[in-house]
Order: structure tokens, then C-alpha cells, then sequence
């Protein structure tokens, strides 16, 4: 999460991003999301309902690749209204989030259930499972979009569960791409 504090990100943050229809500013506020919602679903109540996988996570949330469906449009909109404050906001909000989680998460039992975006429900560890992929995701997406070279991150694409369209096995940072 330091690109959020990067010297680089205050200069490109109002410019088109790599992503097609992103601001740059969108595309942080989207990687936020990743931090600040894991803190909110936390402490959302739990409905009875059946767990879903990482995978299914990933296949319910994001049925189309239509960039331009009211479903994408929306996600760019969150990460706009997100980042709506500007860089230096945002990365002061993920990095006192981020602090609050170290405290609590390793309290968490594992397979806690959380429910999430639409009341979808799966365990903590699957939810965490898929921040990390829509962190590495959209990490390479943003240092993409600053001119910055990407972060190393302690995890492997190939140590992930097959969950995420945009995930293929090529060769490191490519296989985000």
C-alpha cells in the first residue's frame, strides 16, 4: 500500500489510468476498498446463508468483462467517490485501517464467516484470499498508471486459488496483465 503514499501519485492523479474509462484517482480508491471494506464487513452482521469459495466470490461479484456495464460503472464510481478527498486523504485512511486490521485479524478465527458485497458470505480467510488478489491486481494496475515499477509482493500468483479472470500464468508482473 505505499504506492497510496508515493510522491508520484499526486501528479497523476486526475490523468486517464491504464485501466480504459479509470482515472488514476479512481484506481486508488479502488485499491482502498480492498483495505477499508475488509474492516466494515468485520462488523457487519452475518445472514444464515451458504459460504461461498474465493472462486465463487469472484464469479458472483464480477459476472461480465463489459467494461461498460452499469455493474463496472459502478465499481469505477466507488473508487471515485473513495478517492473523492484526494491522495493524501486516502492513503492517511487506508494506512490508519490497515492498522486497525494488523490488531484485530490475528484475534479472527479463519473460518469466521463474513458477509460481504450483496450479503454474499464466505470465510475470513477466503475474503482475505480475494483483498489479496485485488491488491496485487490493482497495485500493478496503479504503479502502471503513475510510472512507477510495480511492488514485489510475499505472494506467488501461483499459490493462489484459481479465482480471479485476470490471472493467468506467464511470467511475474505479466501474469497481472
Amino acid at each position: 500500500m505505499d504506492l497510496l503514499g508515493d510522491p508520484a501519485l499526486g501528479p497523476a492523479w486526475d490523468r486517464p489510468s491504464q485501466l480504459a474509462e479509470w482515472r488514476v484517482s479512481g484506481v486508488a480508491g479502488h485499491l482502498a476498498r480492498a483495505v477499508t471494506t475488509a474492516e466494515q464487513y468485520l462488523d457487519a452482521e452475518v445472514p444464515d446463508a451458504k459460504r461461498l469459495t474465493a472462486g465463487g466470490y469472484f464469479a458472483r461479484v464480477v459476472p461480465t468483462d463489459d467494461i461498460y456495464s452499469d455493474l463496472h460503472r459502478t465499481i469505477r464510481e466507488r473508487g471515485d467517490e473513495m478517492s473523492a478527498e484526494g491522495p493524501v486523504a486516502l492513503a492517511e485512511r487506508v494506512a490508519a485501517t490497515l492498522e486497525r486490521l494488523r490488531q484485530r485479524l490475528p484475534a479472527e478465527p479463519p473460518q469466521r464467516a463474513v458477509a460481504v458485497l450483496a450479503g454474499l458470505v464466505l470465510s475470513l480467510d477466503d475474503y482475505l484470499a480475494t483483498r489479496v488478489v485485488e491488491l496485487v491486481v490493482h497495485c500493478d494496475d496503479l504503479a502502471l498508471s503513475m510510472g512507477v515499477a510495480t511492488p514485489d509482493f510475499p505472494v506467488e500468483p501461483t499459490d493462489w486459488p484459481p479465482m480471479h479472470s485476470s490471472i493467468r500464468r506467464d511470467e511475474d508482473t505479466a501474469t497481472l496483465r
